[in-house]
């Protein structure tokens, strides 16, 4: 972290004791000499600066500069266990982490703080906890540093890919590729390759992938390359490559091998029931899915999965098994707040229950769903339900409307 100077401190003291600077420099200073003190543009002397303070009730001896050193190392401590998914240390040392700094006061501690506060939420799946955090953060932001602007990007970049907007979170890595000064750039790369997956596009997913994967082997982080592999797959399935990805697969499930990774089996079996799914095996779909089911437990969302075997076994006309899965997988939904799988459920619930010729199913479709997939810029989604509106308004005999909607594609 660089030296703090009080100057950012001032101003963010001021902003949020709600005072002019007329109304601070009043009798101290000129409101010009101020406005430099806060952008750092001047080093004020003491007999500026002790009324300043003493006037935002700031403990001049307190200016944090002793305390860089190794808050850097508790930062860094803190986020190399997070990066290793350890849920339970990462807790505890988040928690003595605030605790050791909880009267630092500084903006630029604070935001580092609000950021790990934000990854843990992350960690835990807190979307509306998360969202409160990035809000703040970015009231924030103004008051980063060079220590401080990696986590930043990162974590927003992070936060976007999950809850937000993808675009949004492509911006925020591309930002963090260029400035990164840290050693874990590959992280930033894998990250790029996935938001350039949900895009969908591939050759630029599969060019960031493939840089991340070269970094990760030479570091020998085994563990992530399998997950760089699994991305790979899912970008050969993409191009209709499916005998390519599914001897990605397998590859990775044989060198999973020996170990209890049941989270990254449970995507890979997942993505083996997907391409079962796209190629019309509904038979063997269910039974990887099934399989992805049992290898996430309790303890991870499993709506994703829920939702491509409800679909499954709509293709099978087995109408009860359907209900069953959209009944789970509200659960799962709901519990974790996942909006994207809350509103699919919904249709497909719409689909079943009502048909596709329902105004109930128009309604919901026009004014909820597509919507909000194009906010998110979930293309995929897009073009899935705006094929079934098309379908819906040509069952109405509504042409004009199915034509319009389909021209909006082109």
């Amino acid at each position: 972290m660089e030296e703090i100077n009080f100057g950012t401190r001032i101003k963010y003291e001021r902003k949020k004791q709600k005072l002019s600077q007329s109304a601070l420099a009043y009798a101290v200073c000129s409101v010009s000499y101020l406005s430099k003190v806060e952008n750092g543009k001047i080093k004020p002397s003491l007999e500026i600066l002790i009324p300043l303070c003493k006037k935002l009730n700031i403990d001049i001896n307190q200016d944090g500069n002793d305390l860089n050193s190794q808050y850097k190392d508790d930062v860094e401590h803190l986020y190399s266990t997070i990066k290793r998914s350890d849920y339970e240390d990462s807790h505890s040392i988040y928690n003595n982490f605030n605790k050791k700094y909880e009267n630092l006061s500084h903006p630029t501690f604070l935001l580092v703080k609000k950021l790990f506060s934000l990854r843990i939420a992350i960690l835990d799946n807190q979307a509306d906890l998360a969202k409160q955090l990035y809000l703040e953060i970015e009231d924030l932001s103004c008051y980063n540093d060079n220590f401080s602007n990696d986590f930043y990007y990162r974590f927003c970049g992070l936060y976007n890919y999950l809850y937000g907007d993808l675009e949004l979170s492509l911006n925020y890595y591309k930002i963090a590729e260029k400035l990164s000064i840290r050693e874990d750039i590959e992280e930033v790369y894998y990250q790029i390759g996935l938001i350039y997956t949900r895009l969908e596009n591939i050759s630029l997913s599969t060019y960031y992938t493939a840089k991340a994967l070269t970094r990760y082997e030479i570091n020998m982080n085994y563990k992530i390359c399998k997950n760089c592999n699994l991305t790979l797959a899912v970008n050969y399935r993409k191009m209709g490559e499916n005998e390519k990805a599914l001897r990605k697969y397998r590859a990775i499930l044989n060198g999973l091998s020996g170990t209890a990774d049941n989270r990254l089996r449970a995507k890979v079996y997942h993505n083996i029931g997907f391409i079962h799914f796209q190629t019309g095996s509904m038979v063997k779909a269910v039974e990887f899915l099934n399989k992805s089911i049992f290898y996430k437990g309790d303890s991870s969302d499993s709506s994703n999965t829920y939702y491509l075997l409800a679909k499954s076994f709509l293709e099978l006309n087995k109408i009860d098994a359907v209900m069953e899965n959209i009944k789970k997988g509200k659960k799962y939904s709901n519990n974790n707040n996942n909006r994207d799988y809350i509103i699919k459920f919904q249709i497909l619930e719409h689909l079943v229950e009502d048909g596709a010729q329902s105004p109930i199913f128009e309604k919901y479709m026009q004014n909820i769903a597509l919507p909000y997939f194009r906010k998110i810029k979930d293309r995929t989604t897009v073009l899935e339900f705006t094929k079934l509106l098309a379908e819906h308004y040509e069952k109405n005999n509504k042409y004009k409307s199915a034509y319009l909607l389909l021209k909006k594609l082109l």
